[in-house]
């Protein structure tokens, strides 16, 4: 490498490598594709140095949703789930039945089963007796050619008692087909102000709900429920459905508001209670029933196991939130503080021996995001699929205040229940702003995430992201004057490497690939400099070579 010195030389390499757009560490930025291309990376590219092929994955946003008949108001993206090639999405606040009666809309991937595709609404559901204040869609839920829907302001059995509908397509399988109300659900001992359908699952044949406001005779004021619903002919969509059970908490109390949130996935379900305080007041916790005979869908539930964090401190609201997906649970704290007030955690639960119903759950990991600042909520909806949760923080003001972001994280060993997590990206919307609350639900299924935004536009809208395979540049030619260093023919997009100059040259940076074009960086030489720095160096003996000098003789006169 060249020993000549000079300021002005050295600054000179400095706006050589702010025009090189050297990032500094712990840079986060988004890359825009060619014009031809709507799909915008939103990966947080902060490593700085080659990736190995194969290693990492970038989120572009593939679509934003609106409803068709969108209006002020409407909260729409409020609750979210994706199924496959259908997502349903629920607008509680609606007003097509009366002031906030709400309503729920499906959309379906265009072209079946291509995670690049756009999506495109196909129904518009509400209930056959929606009406004002139902605030139908407020909670939602799909699987296959059946989705359920909570109401949860309904007033069948006394004011907000609350009610969830379930609907089926059509023509099964036809992601083209509209959809049909089957049932509606309604709890067998329901009352006034029970909020029952706050929160909803299904899973088969099963469907279990939430009414967190449920006074129990044994527990109190609000202390909370579930109950469970199962098709009455398995594998029937045409079929009616039954309660088969009612479930609260071993050790249940007043204001608990166990059943805020649900989630079930073969015979084990998990059911949140926010308010709960075995480690501090509201500091929350959550709790996990197995059905008594596996696969009998006509049997009863035993609660198993009560999960708190490690951590748990009074108001962190753990709970508030729930995932489950084979041994594996995911539960949302959005107001822990490790990352400030409010900043937000999710905890993983593994079950101890996969597969065992009897078997208990331990902590793995928790969850914050790498960013989190205080007031962001990271934890108030989460959902994962596998080796991927998906984690929204509503309140995130990387777009403006509360405009929201995603946050997603994969086990470092894929299909290891013991394994730690990463976060891999953090997803925000193109077109992200002020009071936008993106993250206030999300869904994943397989490489799509669905994240809603009910505040954007006043309207609300929702986002769909897939995860693709990573791109790369050639970064194999080495500079003029130089070698290649460490740089690949696979520098991953995102990221940097270095090359080498040959003796008397300097390296003006890092080379770059950013939207997947390389940026090279450049070998500068003596007869770079100005002149005044040659004759600078050559007066004080550095080593400059004799080549240089008619040049800047030249510019010298």
């Amino acid at each position: 490498m060249s020993v000549w010195v000079c300021a002005k030389a050295l600054a000179s390499l400095v706006v050589l490598a702010l025009l090189g757009l050297v990032i500094a560490p712990g840079a986060m930025f988004a890359v825009a594709t060619g014009p031809e291309s709507d799909l915008t990376p939103v990966r947080d590219f902060r490593r700085l140095t080659q990736t190995t092929i194969g290693g990492g994955v970038e989120y572009l946003q593939r679509a934003k949703l609106s409803a068709n008949d969108g209006a002020a108001g409407d909260q729409f993206g409020w609750s979210v789930s994706i199924d496959g090639d259908t997502m349903v999405i629920g607008g509680h606040g609606d007003d097509d039945r009366g002031s906030n009666g709400g309503s729920a809309y499906v959309f379906r991937r265009v072209v079946t089963g291509d995670r690049a595709t756009g999506w495109t609404q196909v129904a518009k559901l509400t209930a056959d007796d929606t009406a004002a204040g139902d605030e139908f869609g407020y909670s939602v839920s799909i699987d296959g050619d059946t989705m359920v829907i909570g109401a949860y302001g309904d007033d069948d059995n006394g004011s907000a008692s609350g009610s969830a509908y379930v609907f089926r397509r059509s023509t099964v399988n036809d992601r083209a087909s509209g959809w049909t109300q089957v049932a509606k659900l309604t709890a067998a001992d329901g009352a006034g102000g029970d909020r029952f359908g706050v929160s909803v699952a299904i899973d088969g044949d099963t469907v279990v709900i939430g009414a967190h406001l449920d006074d129990d005779d044994t527990m109190g004021s609000n202390s909370g429920s579930a109950y469970v619903f199962r098709r009455i002919t398995a594998g029937d969509i045409t079929s009616g459905w039954a309660q088969v059970a009612k479930l609260i908490a071993d050790d249940g109390a007043a204001e608990y508001w166990f059943g805020i949130s649900v989630a079930i996935n073969g015979d084990t379900l998990v059911i949140g209670a926010r308010n709960e305080d075995n480690t501090g007041v509201n500091s929350g916790s959550a709790y996990v029933f197995t059905r008594d005979t596996g696969g009998d869908l006509a049997s009863d539930w035993t609660q198993f196991a009560k999960l708190t964090a490690d951590d748990g401190a009074a108001g962190d609201d753990f709970g508030y939130s729930i995932a489950i997906n084979g041994d594996t649970i995911l539960i949302g704290a959005y107001a822990d503080d490790d990352k400030g007030i409010d900043s937000g955690a999710a905890y993983v639960f593994r079950r101890n021996t996969a597969g065992d119903l009897s078997s208990n759950w331990t902590q793995v990991a928790k969850l914050t995001a790498d960013d989190g600042a205080a007031g962001d909520y990271f934890g108030i909806a989460v959902s994962i699929d596998g080796d991927t949760v998906v984690v929204g923080a509503n309140m995130d003001d990387d777009k403006g205040s509360n405009s929201g972001a995603g946050y997603v994280f994969e086990r470092n060993t894929a299909g290891d229940l013991s394994s730690d997590w990463t976060q891999v990206a953090k997803l925000t919307a193109d077109d992200g702003a002020a009071t936008s609350n993106l993250g206030i639900s999300v869904s994943i299924d397989g490489n799509a995430v669905a994240i809603g935004a009910w505040g954007h536009d006043g309207k609300g809208s929702a986002y769909v992201f897939f995860a693709a395979p990573p791109s790369f540049c050639d970064a194999s030619t080495p500079p003029a004057n130089g070698a290649v260093g460490n740089c690949t023919d696979q520098l991953l997009n995102g990221t940097m490497c270095q090359p080498t100059c040959d003796e008397h040259y300097a390296v003006s940076g890092l080379s770059k690939c950013v939207g997947r074009t390389l940026i090279p960086a450049q070998c500068l030489g003596p007869c770079d400099m100005d002149s005044c720095c040659y004759f600078y160096n050559k007066r004080r003996g550095f080593n400059v070579p004799d080549t240089c000098a008619p040049i800047f003789e030249a510019r010298r006169k």
